[in-house]
Protein backbone atom coordinates (compact mmCIF):
# COMPACT_ATOMS: atom_id res chain seq x y z
CA UNK A 1 0.00 0.00 0.00
CA UNK A 2 0.95 3.43 -1.10
CA UNK A 3 1.97 5.84 1.80
CA UNK A 4 0.05 8.43 -0.03
CA UNK A 5 -3.37 7.49 0.62
CA UNK A 6 -5.89 6.47 -2.51
CA UNK A 7 -4.34 8.29 -5.58
CA UNK A 8 -6.90 10.80 -6.70
CA UNK A 9 -7.74 9.01 -10.17
CA UNK A 10 -8.99 5.66 -8.00
CA UNK A 11 -11.23 7.87 -5.47
CA UNK A 12 -13.11 9.92 -8.72
CA UNK A 13 -13.60 6.61 -10.58
CA UNK A 14 -15.41 5.14 -6.97
CA UNK A 15 -17.23 8.70 -6.66
CA UNK A 16 -18.89 7.92 -9.84
CA UNK A 17 -20.56 4.93 -8.55
CA UNK A 18 -21.08 6.05 -4.79
CA UNK A 19 -22.00 9.02 -3.42
CA UNK A 20 -19.97 11.15 -0.57
CA UNK A 21 -22.00 9.51 2.10
CA UNK A 22 -21.70 6.09 0.74
CA UNK A 23 -17.79 6.68 0.04
CA UNK A 24 -17.16 6.89 3.86
CA UNK A 25 -18.73 3.87 4.79
CA UNK A 26 -17.14 2.00 2.32
CA UNK A 27 -13.74 2.90 3.67
CA UNK A 28 -14.92 2.06 7.02
CA UNK A 29 -16.29 -1.25 6.17
CA UNK A 30 -12.28 -1.86 4.27
CA UNK A 31 -10.80 -0.61 7.92
CA UNK A 32 -13.10 -2.75 9.45
CA UNK A 33 -12.28 -5.80 7.35
CA UNK A 34 -8.23 -4.57 7.47
CA UNK A 35 -8.45 -4.61 11.26
CA UNK A 36 -9.56 -7.61 12.28
CA UNK A 37 -7.69 -9.67 9.25
CA UNK A 38 -4.45 -7.75 11.49
CA UNK A 39 -6.04 -9.18 14.57
CA UNK A 40 -6.53 -12.47 12.87
CA UNK A 41 -3.01 -12.71 11.65
CA UNK A 42 -0.99 -11.69 14.72
CA UNK A 43 -2.74 -14.06 16.88
CA UNK A 44 -2.59 -17.09 14.82
CA UNK A 45 -5.76 -18.22 15.66
CA UNK A 46 -8.09 -20.57 13.82
CA UNK A 47 -10.86 -19.29 12.46
CA UNK A 48 -14.49 -20.88 14.46
CA UNK A 49 -11.77 -22.47 17.73
CA UNK A 50 -10.50 -21.03 20.13
CA UNK A 51 -7.24 -23.30 18.64
CA UNK A 52 -3.66 -21.52 17.82
CA UNK A 53 -2.72 -22.13 14.60
CA UNK A 54 1.64 -23.81 15.17
CA UNK A 55 3.40 -20.94 13.71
Amino acid sequence: MSGDGVPDEVYARAAEHFTEPELARLLALILTINTWNRIALSTAKIPGTDVRAAV
